[in-house]
């Protein structure tokens, strides 16, 4: 399933290879509690996609997953941002203080 996507695929008859390249494509495997609810969706079908604003189950699950992916990149570029590793980060940074020091200064 591939949670950005909605798209779930029924990997049962696929080659270990292809089901390595879907892995790698953003597709990850349905949990163990949602396999049911998988099988449902699918009714027999090979792939199929799923609303990405339902109130299903499998849905729900997704909108947890793309919620932690957003979350992560939010705290990487936050990292990133603030890091002292980064020289315009640490200019910028600099910049702020010494304005803050001449208004003080000034005022």
């Amino acid at each position: 399933m591939n949670t950005d996507t909605g798209h779930l695929v029924d990997m049962e008859g696929m080659t270990r290879e292809k089901q390595e390249e879907m892995f790698g494509n953003g597709y990850e495997p349905v949990p163990d509690h949602l396999e049911q609810a998988a099988k449902l969706e699918l009714m027999g079908k090979k792939e199929t996609y799923v609303g990405r604003h339902a109130t299903g189950s499998l849905s729900k699950h997704m909108r947890g997953e793309r919620r932690k992916k957003e979350q992560a990149a939010k705290a990487h570029r936050r990292r990133k941002r603030c890091h002292t590793d980064n020289p315009h980060a640490t200019a910028a940074k600099e910049a702020r203080r010494n304005a803050a020091i001449n208004t003080v200064l000034v005022g």
